[in-house]
């Protein structure tokens, strides 16, 4: 919980900086191995979810393990 509290406060404060860049056209979205991993396989499961492959609870689950502490 505290590496999802802390990764979403890391992005709200690049959000102010997108917001000026976005008018000049600058904006360059940088993102490291780890974080496209982890976005990919959240999308991945968000679509098993919305094609009813998986459930609501069956996504939290996974989620919890994606940005939960390591060896849960």
């Amino acid at each position: 919980m505290y590496l999802l509290i802390s990764l979403l406060h890391r992005e709200s404060q690049l959000v102010a900086v997108y917001t000026r860049q976005v008018p000049e056209g600058n904006v360059r979205r940088y993102q490291r191995a780890t974080y496209r991993r982890i976005q990919r396989r959240l999308f991945a499961e968000w679509e098993k979810f919305a094609a009813g492959e998986t459930t609501a609870k069956m996504l939290l689950e996974v989620c919890s393990k994606i940005f939960g502490p390591p060896g849960h």
